[in-house]
């Protein structure tokens, strides 16, 4: 079967293997630890193992499970919010792939409460390879050493580059970069 939350594809195994896992616990467990997920990713913050792992003792999940269930929850939210799916046809979909009902309708009331918030996040990193940090200038008379520092999405980690430019390359560089700017957000406010 094809599903519109998977992008008008199939459903991928290891989702359908988590729930069972998720049925273990109570609808209501469901619906706190989907806010966990879905505040971890619109915040872009590390999930609270500490707190998904309490959500779901009650079910006796191993950590593995925990990890694993915080995945499926963090691809299901964020899939139907890239692909623009109503609450009511993912709440459709996750019964046709065995969710129980209950726990579809937790799970679609936290949906379409961060849906907003899921696509902003989702805008935010589309397309983002990496992300300016800092950047460090020295003057040297008609040249300048520059240090950047970035965050690279490919590696999840800060990296540092060092660059010398001169001055009228310098100068160049930060006309260009402003047309471009201006021109971003000439195209954003036209959103």
């Amino acid at each position: 079967m094809r599903f519109r939350f998977c992008g008008d594809g199939d459903c991928p195994d290891w989702i359908l293997a988590q729930i069972n896992t998720l049925a273990r616990t109570s609808s209501i467990k469901m619906k706190l630890l989907c806010q966990v997920v879905a505040e971890s990713i619109v915040s872009e913050t590390p999930i609270n193992y500490e707190k998904a792992k309490k959500l779901t003792s009650d079910a006796k999940f191993d950590e593995d499970e925990v990890k694993a269930t915080v995945s499926a929850l963090t691809y299901i939210l964020t899939s139907a919010a890239k692909y623009g799916v109503s609450e009511a046809i993912l709440c459709n979909e996750l019964q046709q792939i065995g969710f129980p009902r209950e726990h579809g309708q937790a799970l679609c009331r936290v949906y379409s409460d961060q849906v907003t918030a899921l696509t902003g996040h989702l805008r935010k990193v589309s397309l983002r390879t990496a992300r300016l940090v800092d950047v460090k200038t020295k003057a040297r008379g008609t040249h300048c050493d520059l240090t950047l520092t970035y965050w690279s999405a490919e590696t999840g980690q800060e990296h540092t580059k060092s660059l010398t430019v001169s001055n009228n390359m310098l100068a160049t560089l930060l006309h260009d970069l402003k047309i471009c700017s201006d021109k971003l957000q000439s195209l954003q406010n036209e959103i």
